[in-house]
């Protein structure tokens, strides 16, 4: 346990106090990230790479929200894999939960990454998304 102790007090230390509404608006005034090439196998591995160092504590390698912290913070992560996601579901509102966090506990990452780095990190969430389509029953 305490191993999980030392990233916990880490990613608690690391929470941001402003307040959603403000880093929200910032992130309006910025201009989104240029999309003609947006998905490329190159935008996808970087993603990948940040994907691995900043989100698999939490949301776990598969995406699914079961990673060695999930048990440790206020509300479950989500789960990447699925397509019903209370923040919405465009680039965009993803962009701007990986940037300004949850008010269910998951921090913002605004000053980690740039606009590049946060487009290729959606792109590599896209790739963990299960078929959404209902099961055929014959």
């Amino acid at each position: 346990m305490s191993v999980l102790v030392a990233p916990l007090a880490l990613y608690l230390s690391a929470l941001q106090t402003e307040t959603v509404a403000m880093r929200q608006a910032a992130v309006l005034q910025e201009r989104p990230p240029d999309r003609t090439e947006s998905s490329t196998d190159e935008s996808i591995e970087a993603g990948k790479r940040s994907y691995i160092e900043w989100c698999t504590d939490c949301h776990g390698e598969s995406g699914s929200g079961d990673g060695p912290l999930a048990a440790l913070v206020r509300e479950p992560p989500s789960d990447l894999t699925d397509d019903v996601w209370s923040t919405g579901g465009s680039d965009e509102d993803l962009i701007a939960v990986i940037r300004n966090g949850t008010r269910t506990g998951m921090r913002g990452y605004d000053s980690k990454f740039d606009a590049e780095e946060l487009q290729n990190l959606v792109n590599y969430i896209r790739t963990l998304e299960k078929n959404s389509s209902p099961p055929h029953h014959d």
